[in-house]
């Protein structure tokens, strides 16, 4: 199974959802493969040595995320995958992944919001 992690940054300073990702595609089953298409500038340094394929898009300079690169790499290429996991709905990531997707595709399609942001802050 082939999935796609679609998310603004893996910048390991932005926390959780990236660490999730991370762990994910680590971790992933026997028969999963995954890849990441990210909003990062295809130059960061913490995208050297990931260990698994990233699709670097930026750099984008707003927190919204928008990236005119993005609709057109998921429309070329979700044919690939499988099913997608989009990280940050309330960003630019989620709205072009629901334009790219919606009704075009029979591939499972995941959207997280907050469980990978809040799960990995300490609870006192």
């Amino acid at each position: 199974m082939r999935i796609l992690h679609i998310i603004g940054t893996l910048n390991p300073e932005a926390g959780g959802p990236t660490e999730s990702v991370r762990v994910l595609l680590s971790y992933g089953p026997i028969g999963y493969t995954g890849e990441v298409v990210t909003l990062d500038d295809p130059s960061a340094p913490y995208l050297d040595d990931v260990g698994f394929p990233v699709h670097a898009l930026g750099p984008t300079n707003t927190t919204y995320g928008f990236n005119s690169r993005l609709l057109p790499w998921l429309r070329d290429n979700r044919h690939r995958f499988d099913g997608v996991v989009v990280n940050g709905l309330w960003q630019y990531c989620g709205y072009a992944a629901w334009r790219t997707l919606a009704g075009n595709t029979p591939m499972s399609c995941l959207l997280t919001a907050c469980w990978t942001h809040t799960s990995s802050m300490p609870f006192r």
